[in-house]
């Protein structure tokens, strides 16, 4: 389900919920999934400055072996816009709250700015890349802290012409001591660059 809208003085909103049920071999499926976003506009300022707060989280396994399974799937596998352009984590057993601050310093380009607070929803299950592939593993017995770690986003898209748009991006993933954890903890960086062509 989903909900999203704006109004006249600068707000915006969105909501999204899912919910999965049904059989995985000998287990019953009970996951969900919930995304809450809002967003003010300043509408009079030149940049068209927006700041916006959002809550993304998606469930995890409870207790493993319990004939229940608890983790949400992942079907979509890329989820920039809503945690991270880093690209490591997955929308299954995460909960994370992030601030952006996003601005348009002249009629062709977008500038954004992100940053993430994450952790994991369930710390007897493991954590998840966005292909839904284990990235960190599960802790036998249960890891002793959620935190994934915090995560800085800046990207920027510059329109040339109706038809081409360049732009590029940098994330940092600070790791947390749930990765410790499970992994030799290091800082992770990713950058990336576009050209688009529209016909």
């Amino acid at each position: 389900a989903r909900a999203q809208g704006s109004y006249p003085a600068g707000w915006d909103f969105e909501i999204d919920f899912a919910r999965q049920f049904g059989n995985f071999a000998n287990d019953d499926v009970r996951a969900w999934a919930t995304t809450l976003v809002a967003g003010y506009t300043f509408q009079e300022a030149g940049w068209k400055p927006r700041i916006h707060g959002e809550f993304n989280s998606a469930s995890g396994d409870a207790e493993f072996g319990d004939g229940v399974r608890g983790t949400y799937g992942t079907y979509f596998h890329s989820f920039h816009k809503h945690y991270g352009i880093a690209d490591l984590l997955g929308f299954s057993n995460t909960r994370n709250f992030k601030a952006g601050f996003h601005f348009r310093p002249n009629g062709k380009t977008m500038v954004r700015l992100d940053h993430l607070l994450i952790w994991v929803a369930s710390r007897n299950d493991a954590h998840y890349r966005h292909t839904g592939a284990v990235l960190l593993p599960r802790v036998e017995g249960g890891a002793a802290s959620s935190f994934v770690g915090n995560e800085f986003d800046a990207q920027f898209v510059y329109t040339l012409s109706p038809e081409y748009r360049l732009g590029g991006g940098f994330a940092r993933l600070f790791p947390g001591a749930y990765v410790a954890e499970t992994t030799p903890a290091a800082n992770s960086s990713f950058g990336y660059v576009f050209v688009e062509f529209t016909l």
